[in-house]
């Protein structure tokens, strides 16, 4: 719930926030994403994966995503570019 109020926040306030600056910006329903957890070590068992997946797949405004879900795509993506970590 308050993502989503977030979200009427912005979408009620955003000329406001980009008056008087060189932004010229508009929001109809943005994309909210709340990046929760670690799945591979909270949904240990198959009732936590199967009750966690009802209410992801049910929240229809809301995408949810967990830290290794999102590891997990940024090494697909890092991949797909041939992008390599460097050690500093």
């Amino acid at each position: 719930m308050q993502v989503l109020d977030y979200r009427r926040s912005l979408s009620k306030n955003l000329s406001a926030l980009v008056q008087g600056t060189n932004y010229k910006l508009s929001a109809f329903a943005p994309k909210c994403v709340v990046i929760i957890g670690n799945g591979s070590v909270e949904l240990d068992t198959d009732a936590k994966r199967e009750a966690f997946e009802m209410f992801r797949s049910n929240s229809r405004d809301v995408e949810i995503v967990t830290y290794d879900e999102l590891f997990r795509k940024l090494e697909v993506l890092a991949s797909l570019f041939s992008l390599t970590r460097t050690k500093q």
